[in-house]
């Protein structure tokens, strides 16, 4: 048996593209967004259940927040934000906080041949599109939802040829 794993912790600052022709014209330009700290455990394993069973399986959860909210000071003193976003304590787009999959294979060694038989299942769980909420030109965030993809498979083998 076979595993590893990892615990962290980890600052991340988001680029995001600012589009706003009313402002700027058909222009647009990067800028430093939201900071998020993101907390995550992750591993994978390997087993050999038995001298023809294996069983591969990796997984990470993460929980993100939003730490800043980067503005700009109004005309009148008030503080615009850059990037609406649902604000401090938000999650990360694109980081969903379970991913993980499993894989069962079985070898079958017979007379010249190698053959094996496997199964899998991967699963995702759901995040958002974008950290950004709403803005002149964005669509409001949207939650993208968790998905599972399962496969099968089956090879046989004998020399070079598979």
């Amino acid at each position: 048996m076979q595993f590893n794993g990892a615990l962290y912790k980890r600052l991340y600052n988001v680029q995001l593209a600012i589009f706003d022709p009313w402002l700027y014209g058909n222009q647009i330009f990067t800028a430093n967004g939201p900071a998020y700290r993101v907390r995550g455990v992750e591993g994978d394993l390997i087993m050999k259940a038995t001298e023809h069973l294996t069983v591969m399986s990796s997984f990470a959860w993460n929980s993100s927040s939003q730490q800043t909210a980067p503005t700009l000071a109004g005309n009148s003193g008030v503080p615009v934000s850059l990037f609406p976003t649902n604000g401090l304590g938000s999650t990360l787009a694109q980081s969903p906080p379970f991913q993980g999959n499993i894989r069962i294979r079985y070898d079958v060694p017979f007379e010249q041949y190698a053959g094996y038989w496997q199964v899998a299942a991967q699963h995702s769980a759901h995040s958002y599109a974008s950290v950004v909420t709403a803005g002149a030109f964005e669509s409001p965030r949207q939650d993208q939802q968790g998905y599972t993809t399962y496969g099968a498979a089956m090879g046989i083998k004998k020399d070079a040829w598979a």
